[in-house]
């Protein structure tokens, strides 16, 4: 492999483990939020059995729409990999 090649096989490297790093972080706080709100709707007694079903749906549709998120982003760093890594001709 040539010098520029492993310098953008290190660069696409580096690139997905910052996203999986970005990413880990950033559910912590979504995480922590859907606990309290969890906690406080199973706990409050005023609250409809539709709020409840609402909610649940909401988390599933923001649970649905980051791994679309995540998806795409990481088939981008796939598709960009494979056309920046050189082919191999075969003689």
């Amino acid at each position: 492999m040539t010098d520029q090649g492993q310098w953008i096989t290190g660069m696409l490297s580096m690139a997905r483990i910052s996203f999986e790093t970005t990413m880990r972080s950033m559910d912590i706080l979504p995480q922590q939020a859907e606990k309290a709100l969890e906690l406080s709707m199973s706990n409050t007694k005023m609250l409809q059995d539709e709020t409840r079903k609402a909610f649940a749906n909401w988390l599933e549709n923001v649970n649905k729409a980051r791994q679309i998120y995540v998806d795409a982003v990481e088939n981008g760093l796939v598709n960009l990999e494979s056309q920046m890594t050189p082919t191999q001709k075969s003689k």
